[in-house]
């Protein structure tokens, strides 16, 4: 039987910096079954998309209180504060803030020049979310090698490792579980 499995690798950040492989962080690898691996590439993905809605509030939060002003203002700066108070995400935002500016096109002035950074923002997020979204499987590779030894990979440093004690102070029954762990995790 093959035994599969899925690699995580940290992503490579600032290597001109710091040496690729070193550190506590950068090059870090997890070598996991296929199956555990396909769940961590969609926890990945559904984690980018958690934060690009929390951060999409915090954009819409500093927007309304950059707009918010205790002059009189007409109906379509009013309707934009509303938006910004009630858009559940940036593609809504950006749908509603464009429809907005068809609907007051003939009740404002210069709509569509009002409206039109509201309108990017909106688009710039999204596209940047998105982006993060599709990039985030590519920390993850597939092999049908697993990791075996390594100074920086295997057992934890608080229990003795089974691979620096001699082999025969193990009874073939601790070697099978040592054997059982090591591939099952």
């Amino acid at each position: 039987m093959a035994f599969s499995s899925m690699i995580w690798r940290a992503p490579k950040v600032l290597p001109s910096l710091l040496p690729a492989g070193d550190g506590k962080y950068l090059g870090a690898t997890i070598t996991l079954p296929a199956a555990q691996g396909l769940i961590l590439v969609a926890f990945l993905a559904l984690f980018v998309q958690a934060s690009g809605g929390f951060f999409w509030r915090v954009v819409c939060f500093v927007l309304h209180q950059i707009r918010s002003s205790s002059r009189a203002k007409d109906g379509l700066h009013h309707q934009q504060q509303a938006l910004l108070r009630n858009a559940a995400s940036s593609s809504n935002a950006a749908w509603e803030a464009t429809k907005t500016v068809w609907l007051w096109r003939k009740h404002a002035r210069r709509t569509f020049s009002r409206s039109m950074p509201l309108i990017l923002i909106c688009l710039v997020h999204l596209a940047i979310f998105g982006i993060a979204g599709l990039f985030s499987s590519r920390v993850v590779t597939t092999s049908n090698q697993a990791l075996v030894r390594s100074d920086v990979c295997g057992w934890p440093k608080s229990v003795p490792n089974p691979i620096n004690t001699p082999e025969d102070s193990f009874n073939e029954s601790q070697l099978a579980t040592l054997n059982s762990q090591a591939v099952l995790g």
